[in-house]
């Protein structure tokens, strides 16, 4: 009987020691994810700075052949064409153009046409940037330069930036040239001279 009895007691204490030696094991493992969760959730720099290029590139919208079109109170007519623009999400009502083309159509006078590699274009008010081998045409004159802004609700041209003016009598290189679409005048300004020098158009 004892020699049963000792028999029973070691088996019981086998027992209990693999049920104690199983729980403590499956403890350790189930530590392992939650320390694995947390080197996981660290994100290095580089890759978030990449994920944010990825999202700004995404976030742009890229239109092909598109035109514009606008009436002032006078009847006057601008149209602007492009053969790419892109809309960003900072703000969707400016257009970042390209091969660019532009008209003015006036009620009573010849039209003026407009040319250039680039131009930055708000749908709000229709005021333009030109930027890149400008060229402005109106009867005789021509005008190349490397920066145009056509403020449509001023009705005003400045033309800027290696500034060329010629027609079919004259040619000269100026700093500045503003151009009133109403009366079509032309204002020349250079930085060698204090005076503006203006140019009659004919209408």
């Amino acid at each position: 009987m004892n020699y049963k009895i000792l028999i029973q007691i070691s088996l019981f204490s086998c027992f209990v020691l693999i049920i104690y030696l199983t729980l403590y094991y499956y403890k350790s493992d189930a530590l392992n994810p939650i320390t694995n969760q947390n080197k996981l959730v660290k994100i290095p720099e580089d890759i978030k700075v990449k994920e944010n290029e990825i999202l700004n590139e995404e976030s742009e919208n890229i239109l092909h052949n598109i035109s514009y079109k606008n009436y002032d109170k006078d009847g006057n007519t601008y149209i602007i064409n492009a053969f790419e623009g892109v809309i960003t999400s900072s703000n969707k009502d400016i257009i970042d153009m390209k091969k660019v083309n532009a008209e003015i159509i006036f009620k009573n006078y010849a039209p003026v046409m407009i040319t250039s590699d680039k131009a930055v274009f708000d749908k709000n008010n229709f005021k333009t940037e030109f930027s890149g081998n400008i060229q402005l045409n109106y009867l005789d004159h021509q005008i190349n330069s490397e920066k145009l802004n056509l403020l449509f609700d001023e009705n005003l041209l400045k033309i800027s930036e290696q500034v060329i003016y010629k027609n079919t009598t004259s040619r000269l290189a100026a700093d500045v040239i503003v151009v009133d679409l109403i009366t079509k005048d032309s204002k020349i300004f250079s930085k060698n001279s204090s005076k503006k020098i203006k140019i009659l158009s004919k209408n």
